[in-house]
């Protein structure tokens, strides 16, 4: 479905279709290889939830056992002086700087007015950008200020990004 490919990286996301060609529902996969020499050194691959979706019941687990888990938050903080972008990281790494900090208007402005988010954990893409910023906003309410999103690697050509990413818990992944 999707490529995005440099000399040493490559994130692909795709599904499975039937021998008539007929998508097989709930099948997409998202893979990101890291190459060396022509050879796979690493590979990440993560498949998409059987339907229905969690959607918002996951989110609203994750809230309900929040108070367990505990909150002092980690927030990434820059030199930027008056909150300009630091443009030596990628677009995608502004983003999950942005959501870091919980500044979801920033993160937002990141994406264009007509985007395409999907979560897999949803069973529709949002689109526009207020649909995404308000499904940001709900998951920043329901995630602890200790979870971070952390970028293990980012694959990027000229007009598309695949990004590695995990989630720690006051640092701890």
């Amino acid at each position: 479905d999707e490529i995005v490919s440099t000399p040493s990286k490559v994130c692909v996301m795709y599904h499975l279709a039937a021998k008539g060609g007929a998508d097989i529902q709930d099948s997409t996969h998202i893979s990101f290889y890291n190459l060396q020499d022509g050879k796979i050194t690493q590979l990440f691959d993560v498949t998409e939830p059987a339907s229905p979706k969690p959607g918002d019941g996951g989110l609203k687990l994750l809230k309900t056992v929040s108070s367990l888990i505990g909150d002092e938050s980690i927030v990434f903080t820059s030199n930027d002086g008056e909150g300009k972008r630091d443009r030596s990281i990628s677009v995608v790494e502004q983003y999950f700087d942005a959501w870091n900090k919980r500044d979801m208007k920033t993160a937002v402005s990141l994406f264009t007015d007509d985007c395409q988010m999907r979560d897999l954990q949803y069973d529709e893409a949002f689109s526009g950008r207020d649909q995404f910023e308000m499904h940001l906003l709900r998951v920043k309410d329901c995630l602890p200020s200790t979870f971070n999103f952390v970028v293990d690697d980012v694959a990027v050509s000229q007009y598309k990004a695949g990004v590695l990413w995990h989630v720690e818990n006051s640092g701890d992944p």
